[in-house]
């Protein structure tokens, strides 16, 4: 089925039903949360950053924990392979950015910290992210067989 949110979705039909059903979580629970910080009457700012926050994350985390990003991986050579290439990415992720923020922003010796704190922790969560997501991957792949 064609819709105006076929760009999100994957093309393999498994994965598409499995994310329809993530989104459609994520919708209930961001629903029921805006339901909750309605009675708590919070300011819309406030509101408005945790819906997004609390939808990106839950579908991001479901995605995650699924264990269907890496579905080619099903020997442990094709595992190691692509456990390189998550260091890989991790480390250009931090190579490149860094120096782009420097150029872009001129930044205090204060500010120069907190950026590459923040950086850094960043590119933590998405290398465990990703390595989480390989490792289910693996282990899913390998019962398949």
């Amino acid at each position: 089925m064609k819709t105006w949110v076929s760009f999100l979705l994957p093309t393999d039909e498994y994965k598409e039903k499995r994310f329809l059903y993530f989104y459609t979580e994520g919708a209930v629970l961001l629903v029921l949360s805006l339901i909750v910080m309605a009675m708590l009457n919070l300011n819309t700012s406030t509101v408005i950053g945790l819906a997004i926050a609390i939808f990106l994350l839950y579908v991001t985390v479901r995605y995650t924990i699924s264990g269907m990003e890496y579905t080619d991986v099903t020997s442990e050579k094709a595992y190691k392979k692509e456990l390189r290439v998550i260091y890989i990415r991790t480390m250009a992720f931090v190579i490149i950015l860094l120096p782009l923020i420097f150029l872009i922003m001129p930044v205090s010796l204060d500010d120069f910290y907190k950026i590459i704190i923040n950086v850094i922790v960043v590119s933590l969560i998405c290398f465990f992210a990703s390595l989480i997501s390989l490792k289910r991957s693996y282990k899913k792949n390998k019962e398949l067989l």
